[in-house]
């Protein structure tokens, strides 16, 4: 019998940076869906540079329980998160993916699958 050697595919791990939208990305005022609602935390670009800088590719998570409690609308929130991501990119700063949670009251327990098919994602 010969037996061949099993070609095991080696995964690149990358790192990566998993951060909060509101209170960390911009103030958390409750609900923010729209872009009147939005301003970025003092800093924040600075930071994410840094992060970036050190190799981490940044993804943005966020529970949007205001989506579900018809705070703002699906929509409002697509516009919303074009907005900062166009501003981000201006300044060089590249999200590689945000992923929301629109559901309430269990917020991040009804899309945890998707989180961790992401972070599986990323280690190709």
């Amino acid at each position: 019998m010969v037996r061949r050697a099993s070609k095991k595919k080696s995964k690149k791990k990358i790192k990566a940076a998993f951060l909060d939208r509101d209170g960390v990305i911009n103030h958390d005022y409750g609900h923010v869906g729209t872009i009147e609602r939005f301003d970025f935390v003092e800093n924040v670009f600075t930071a994410l540079k840094k992060i970036s800088n050190q190799g981490f590719k940044i993804f943005i998570i966020t529970n949007q329980a205001g989506i579900a409690k018809k705070k703002f609308s699906l929509k409002n929130y697509h516009t919303l998160t074009s907005f900062y991501l166009n501003i981000l990119r201006s300044n060089n700063i590249f999200i590689e993916e945000v992923v929301f949670c629109p559901h309430h009251p269990n917020g991040f327990e009804k899309n945890i699958q998707g989180i961790v098919i992401t972070e599986n994602q990323i280690q190709e």
